[in-house]
């Protein structure tokens, strides 16, 4: 084995070595609120040139089979309604980042089972040891996942899923983005290309090609069904 040909245990370990020698630590305790091994995973991922966080999305896909490549898809499109909706929305990067990772596993749930999948995604979400992940990342993508269908919950409800006061306006916002990038990928003929989108505050409007109802009609009634669920927090339209 080469110098270079380190296993992630030994990585860790000279990781570890390391910053005893620089801190001239002499020992460490367990503790249930310190970083533990989140920090070594996030400078292993770096060492490696790559995001841990990538990799656990990918684990979690191959765990509980994940249609990858439609996936892909809805976090293109999810990402195309943020770009649009952020010259309205007070949304950052980091807000990206979070509907992108709910995007790509906003499925996983239903490997458990069909009833509710949406539940089970939030649980794995909230209750996994997922590597590269802070508490407070697991716990807005574990809402996004649960917030992705049926009636979408206002405010006071998302606080009651435990996200803090900062982040709930915002998680409700990419909670209605992730919605419309998933409802454009159901059936077997999606459009071609992702719908306009315009955003005035609470107000949606989406520019969709003609004759786009009565050539998807399914798709036409699951956006009636859609505006009724995003009602009174938002108004899509179209």
């Amino acid at each position: 084995m080469s110098a270079n040909a380190h296993t992630p245990e030994l990585t860790i370990a000279l990781i570890l070595f390391a910053l005893f020698e620089s801190l001239r630590l002499q020992e460490i305790r367990f503790s249930e609120g310190a970083l533990r091994e989140g920090a070594i995973y996030d400078l292993l991922g770096r060492i490696h040139q790559e995001d841990t966080r990538e990799m656990s999305i990918r684990g979690l896909q191959e765990r509980f089979h994940s249609q990858v490549q439609r996936n892909q898809g809805v976090a293109r499109w999810a990402e195309h309604f943020f770009m649009t909706a952020a010259a309205s929305w007070p949304l950052h990067d980091g807000h990206r980042q979070w509907l992108r990772w709910a995007a790509l596993t906003h499925d996983i749930g239903l490997d458990i089972a069909h009833s509710g999948f949406h539940k089970h995604g939030e649980y794995v979400w909230r209750n996994a040891d997922i590597a590269g992940f802070s508490r407070r990342e697991q716990g807005v993508v574990a809402a996004l996942v649960r917030t992705q269908r049926k009636r979408l919950p206002g405010l006071v409800q998302l606080r009651a899923l435990g996200i803090a006061a900062e982040d709930v306006v915002a998680l409700q916002q990419l909670a209605v983005l992730l919605r419309l990038a998933i409802l454009f990928h159901r059936g077997t003929a999606p459009l071609a290309t992702p719908p306009g989108l315009t955003v005035s505050g609470k107000k949606l409007l989406l520019a969709l090609p003609p004759q786009w109802s009565t050539e998807m009609p399914l798709m036409a009634a699951d956006l009636e069904q859609e505006q009724e669920w995003v009602t009174p927090d938002f108004h899509l339209q179209w």
